[in-house]
């Protein structure tokens, strides 16, 4: 499964979902992360929904993200993509290593 997590400075959890600056993705067989970047973040419109399809189209599966919008929700929910909250401002590092033993990987 392959798993993202919003973030501005690319190390700590960021508080939102849509005006992310970037989405750490990481894949669970990897155990590395990548920044990819939210090109929706500051649109002034639909940054949400936009985030949602980039994410969806990347093959995400699971979000880990402390809020997601209902209009994101519902795009992620769309795409069968699974969303789980966590608190903003930790180290992204760390909230994917939680998931996955959470998950039994």
């Amino acid at each position: 499964m392959i798993y993202a997590i919003p973030t501005d400075d690319g190390k700590t959890v960021g508080p939102a979902f849509g005006r992310a600056l970037h989405f750490a993705v990481m894949e669970e067989d990897e155990g590395a992360y990548s920044l990819i970047e939210n090109t929706g973040a500051s649109s002034e419109h639909g940054a949400g929904i936009g985030a949602a399809a980039l994410l969806a189209e990347r093959g995400v599966g699971c979000v880990l993200a402390p809020e997601v919008g209902p209009k994101a929700d519902a795009s992620l929910k769309n795409a069968h993509v699974t969303i789980r909250t966590l608190s903003a401002g930790g180290p992204i590092a760390e909230a994917f290593k939680a998931i996955l033993k959470e998950e039994g990987k």
